[in-house]
């Protein structure tokens, strides 16, 4: 019996008949599992994520955008903040994220991995526009769009959950109401730069028009455009 193994990062591949005769230790018939060290790292990785998910605390939402012209304000959980509380975590359980930033066609490409010290990893990539609005430079532009993208990125590898201060012990998200009409544009132009169908993300969205679309939906559709899921 020949188990083969697809684990090292370049896919090389490891034979390893040890593995085989090791799990089928015990009297004929009975099948006894292998030991935890024969497990192969994507294995490893899905099991320590199991233990990750329980510990991972609920972020406070300290940021804020206000309403106007007839939209609600909103509250949001700011980078600094989930970093700060999920790194603790990530370590206790042999995990790490790290990001790749690049610029392509004056959008800003986040890269997010989490990877375990077992060796596998699991990829998100998200690609924004470069944020100019509220009289910013082209300096601050870049690093609020890579700030935004850290935070949705970490968000769609984790499933992190955010909380309002005043979300009175409800659990989840505060955020309320439809989108703004900043993140509309966002949108807009992160589907302008990867050549994507507005009226396709609205039908698969289940949503009339990108107007409509609920706050706690945002990152769904921020996925959608970053994995061009969305046929032009």
């Amino acid at each position: 019996m020949v188990i083969r193994y697809v684990d090292a990062p370049r896919g090389a591949v490891k034979t390893r008949l040890s593995a085989a005769q090791a799990s089928l230790r015990g009297t004929p018939g009975r099948c006894v599992p292998a030991e935890r060290d024969e497990l192969s790292p994507a294995l490893r990785f899905e099991e320590a994520f199991i233990g990750l998910q329980g510990d991972l605390p609920v972020i406070p939402e300290l940021g804020s955008v206000p309403g106007g012209q007839g939209r609600d304000g909103y509250s949001y959980a700011l980078w600094e903040d989930i970093n700060e509380r999920i790194r603790p975590v990530l370590v206790e359980h042999g995990f790490s994220l790290r990001f790749r930033v690049r610029q392509d066609q004056g959008a800003v490409i986040v890269t997010a991995a989490l990877v375990h010290v077992a060796g596998h990893r699991e990829e998100t990539e998200l690609l924004l526009p470069v944020d100019g609005t509220g009289g910013k430079n082209s300096v601050q532009a870049v690093g609020s769009a890579v700030s935004y993208g850290k935070r949705y990125a970490a968000s769609l590898l984790l499933n992190i959950t955010t909380r309002g201060e005043d979300d009175d012990g409800r659990g989840g998200r505060s955020e309320t109401g439809v989108i703004s009409a900043a993140e509309v544009e966002t949108i807009r132009s992160g589907l302008k730069v990867v050549k994507r169908s507005e009226e396709r993300l609205v039908k698969a969205l289940g949503i009339t028009k990108l107007e409509d679309l609920p706050k706690a939906r945002l990152l769904d559709a921020m996925g959608l455009i970053a994995l061009r899921a969305v046929a032009s």
